[in-house]
């Protein structure tokens, strides 16, 4: 009977096992997406404006993304060959292990060097407030229902017990690449 045991907990973990990495790549495959998409419309912004301040700043948008997923692919390379040398050293495999981290630190140095960090001058409070803000945005965007208020008045009907009407309309909100920087 406990063999039975052992045999079923082994079974349960393998299939929890499998169900935690499905989800872990369908998570990688939704952020691939969301990556290529942003940098499919920035794409398209850039090949349609003039304004040679709008083109650098797309430019540098495109470019951000495109050396972030470098990074976090060299990155992955990197664990896969710390955990085959693990297994087996080799001298191979410590020499592209040492490649590749040469190579992610190029790309991180370039990364840091196109990045524009906006708020290094704010203070603290600052920082808090700003913080703040991006919380309560997330929060906003990740309302199924959103609405504006387009019209308050009194309520002038005996019928209603409501001493205000409000008319409202739905709205959406979206984020992603602007077109249009000012």
């Amino acid at each position: 009977m406990f063999f039975v045991h052992v045999i079923v907990g082994l079974f349960s973990l393998i299939i929890f096992c499998f169900i935690m990495a499905f989800v872990s790549l369908k998570k990688q495959k939704a952020q691939k997406q969301y990556s290529s998409s942003i940098i499919e419309s920035a794409q398209k912004a850039l090949n349609q404006t003039t304004d040679t301040i709008k083109r650098a700043i797309l430019q540098n948008l495109i470019s951000c993304f495109e050396l972030s997923q470098k990074a976090d692919a060299t990155e992955a390379i990197i664990e896969a060959l710390k955990g085959k040398i693990a297994k087996k050293s080799n001298a191979n495999l410590k020499e592209q292990l040492e490649r590749y981290k040469t190579e992610l630190s190029e790309l991180i140095e370039e990364l840091n060097k196109i990045q524009l960090d906006v708020d290094k001058e704010l203070d603290d409070v600052e920082k808090w407030k700003y913080s703040h803000l991006c919380e309560m945005f997330e929060n906003l965007i990740s309302c199924q229902k959103t609405w504006i208020i387009v019209l308050s008045k009194r309520n002038m009907e005996l019928k209603s017990s409501a001493s205000i009407v409000v008319e409202r309309k739905e709205i959406n909100f979206d984020t992603g690449v602007f077109t249009i920087v000012l």
